[in-house]
Formats: structure tokens, sequence, C-alpha cells
């Protein structure tokens, strides 16, 4: 019951959120310090990073890297310059623009040229929509009934509204919309938010800003913009929303080499995560015949061997695995009972045997065919792990919370548990091998 509870909560998830992938990150702040903690929320999961100074060069840069930092310098020029600099800016990367996802870092005080630095990208990018929530809950700074507080009071009455070089000019949301995007400005309250309520009619807004109280307020605005297909965003806001974001996108090739996923968890929602992940990506399924890995093992090693060539001519993702069907588990259960051992005893047999099938399968094919390796599985995974000849593994970084990134010289691996992680978890990963160096 609680399995099926979970898979129940994590579909409703599921329906939130985008499967796009793409093919980079442009985060754009106006200082330094907001640039590098911006992009930290992305470089800690594992994405390749670099922040610049030169606007010259992001479109040469957004290349190379997953995510790309640039520092406009902006918050205390001239209105006008901030705005023709972020035109500027967009012109330059205007190409990328469906294929990008924009962060628009703020200072969570609401200091510096807020409004033309906005107006300056909408006129260049042309999005569909502006999310705009500034709010930072963990450095205390929230919004309530469209105003920013700092730890409860209206940001302009703090000292960040006595600045001497940018200080604030409103705590009130709307203020920084009603001259350029004057009836096409909504925003969303708390209640609402946490409701799911956003707004019946998305394509009457330009403009969206929301109440925000807490980190899973913030989790919830990109929930809910994630259920909006085939918007063009750019997302406005502090570090806060940005590890939200971050940890909500996919950014890959599928046109990368083919991942290799093994598995050998029966938990039901590594069983879901594989199905959304084949959906996707088009991977082949390759079940092992439980019968022939421990009876026969010459043979079914050598048809799988026949078959993940088939799949290597294509190009396509392989998932092998000896606990997808109903059929394979069933069959697992009546060896044991053959074999007159308890199933958690048969589990380790299978789990070693399944192991050097797994090794077999990369010796013989090499690794440099495959874009990395994940398993799930404990004891799959370390047996897999043993007879590889791995011994020693860097940490590179996390796909998802608890989702690490190793690296054996130069072979990227991922493991994970079972009952763990979301339904784009697969996805996430494949994605992000395709492209890891």
């Amino acid at each position: 019951m609680t399995i099926i509870l979970r898979l129940v909560e994590l579909c409703e998830v599921c329906r939130y959120m985008t499967l796009k992938i793409y093919r980079s990150v442009l985060i754009i702040a106006d200082d330094f310090t907001g640039a590098n903690d911006t992009i930290a929320q992305f470089a800690k999961l594992g994405f390749s990073t670099i922040t610049t100074l030169d606007i010259d060069i992001v479109p040469e840069l957004m290349k190379k890297y997953d995510v790309v930092a640039v520092d406009t310098e902006s918050r205390a020029l001239d209105a006008e310059k901030a705005y023709k600099l972020l035109l500027s800016l967009g012109n330059k990367i205007k190409e990328y623009a469906n294929q990008t996802v924009f962060y628009k870092k703020i200072d969570s005080t609401l200091r510096g040229n807020i409004t033309s630095e906005i107006r300056g990208l909408y006129d260049a990018l042309r999005p569909d929509l502006i999310v705009f929530a500034p709010a930072f809950p963990k450095q205390g700074r929230t919004t309530k009934e469209g105003i920013l507080m700092v730890k409860g009071v209206p940001v302009e009455k703090t000292y960040f509204g006595k600045d001497m070089r940018t200080p604030v000019r409103s705590s009130v949301l709307s203020s920084y919309f009603k001259v350029d995007f004057k009836g096409s400005y909504h925003h969303t309250s708390l209640d609402a938010l946490r409701a799911g309520r956003i707004i019946d009619d998305i394509n009457s807004v330009k403009v969206m800003s929301f109440d925000v109280e807490n980190d899973e307020d913030l989790k919830a605005i990109v929930q809910n913009i994630g259920k909006l297909d085939n918007k063009k965003i750019i997302w406005i806001g502090s570090a806060g929303l940005a590890e939200n974001v971050a940890y909500y996108t996919i950014v890959g090739s599928q046109r990368g080499k083919p991942i290799l996923m093994v598995v050998g968890s029966a938990n039901d929602l590594v069983r879901e995560q594989v199905r959304v992940f084949v959906e996707e990506f088009s991977a082949r399924i390759l079940t092992v015949k439980i019968d022939a890995l421990i009876n026969n093992f010459e043979e079914e090693s050598k048809r799988l061997e026949d078959e993940v060539s088939k799949a290597l001519v294509t190009s396509s993702d392989i998932v092998i695995t000896i606990s997808y069907s109903q059929e394979q588990i069933r069959e697992g259960e009546l060896m044991a009972q053959s074999l007159n051992i308890e199933l958690s005893d048969f589990g380790l047999i299978l789990a070693k045997r399944f192991g050097v099938l797994v090794s077999r399968l990369i010796s013989h094919f090499g690794w440099n065919r495959f874009g990395g390796l994940f398993i799930t599985g404990g004891d799959i995974a370390i047996s897999t792990i043993k007879s590889l000849g791995v011994d020693t593994l860097e940490l590179r970084g996390e796909i998802e919370p608890g989702l690490p990134i190793l690296k054996f010289k130069d072979k990227n691996i991922v493991t994970k548990a079972g009952g763990f992680g979301t339904m784009e978890t697969l996805i996430k990963i494949a994605a992000r091998l395709k492209i890891e160096r």
C-alpha cells in the first residue's frame, strides 16, 4: 500500500513537470557575487559551469558548458544604459531562446535596475512569460500580499532602502511592472499558489509574481509553471528560486552516446521510472531470462550480446533488467523454491551473476561505446562494480540530492537505490551522462 500511495503521489508531481531537455542554462546577474551564488545552485548538481564578465563570449561559452553565468555589472548603472546592455546581451543569444533556460538573477532586496533590465531582456527575447519571485526565505526575505519583506519588515523601510549606491525604490512587486506591463501583470497569493491555482487564463499575462513564505513555496512555483507546455519563460529571482529551477532543469542531448542502464531493483517505482524513460528516449529494454542466467550463463550472455549490438547500431539507450516484468520476478521465486533456499539468498546469487553478465557486456563492446553506466539496486551495483574491477571512485557532483555522479578514470557511473527519486529521475540521469565530460 505504501508503494502504491507513493506512486500516486509521484504521478501527481509528474503531471506538473515538463520533460523538456534543454541545451543550456544562461544566468544573467547584475553583480559578480550574484552570478556566482546562483550558478553554484547548478554546479552542486554536477552541471559544468562557468562565470564570465564578457558578454561578447557568452554565445560561445553556451556551446561548451551546461550553465553559463554572465555578470553585466549593471546594478549601479543609469537605467537607460542598463536597458541597452541587457537588450544587447539578449540579441546576442536570442537564437538559443527555445533551447535555453534563462534565469535573470536579481538582488533579493530589489536593489538595482529591476524594471529596465527586465524590459531589455523582454524586448530582445520576447518570452511568453516572466516569472518574478525575488524572495529568499533562507535569508529572511519573504513576500506577503505582494510586498517584499526582510524579517517581516517591508524592504524599503530597512537598511536596504537607505543604500547609498542602489537604494530600494519600492517594496511592492507590482510597482516594477505598472508601466511597461500594465494590464498583463498578475500576482499570485500564497493560498492560490499552495492550492495550485495560478491563473485561469495564462495567455492573458506576461508577468507573474508570487507570495512566498518558505522554500516549499518556491518549489511550488517551479512545479506549477512546469505544467505550462511550450512556454518560453524568463525566470527572475534570487538564489532561492534558482535552487529549485536547477533541481527541475534537464540539460542534455539525446544524440549523445547510448547509456547503459542496469536495473536490478524490483521496486514498483523503478518500473515506472523505466517506463517514463523509455517513452521519452525510445530506449530498448532487454529482459534477462532468469533461469538461463543461472543455469545456462554462456548462452544467455551471447543472446544479450546480440541484443546490445542491435541497439548500438541505432544508438538506442539500453535498459538491461532482471526485474522489469512480473514474469521475471515469478521466475526468480520459482527458482529459489526449486533450489530450496530463501528468496533473499537467491537474490544474492542472482545479483552476483547479473554483475558478471554486465561486466562481460561492457568488456565485449568497450566502455567507449557507452555514454555512461547507470545501476539501480544495491546488491546489483556492488556486484557490477566489483566485476568491472572498479576499486576507487571520484565524486563529481549530484544529479538530484542523494544521486551522485561517480567517475572511475574517464568513465561516468551513477548508482541509485531502488525506491528513490521521481518519475523523471532516469531521464535526468541519461541526459546528464550524455554530456558529462
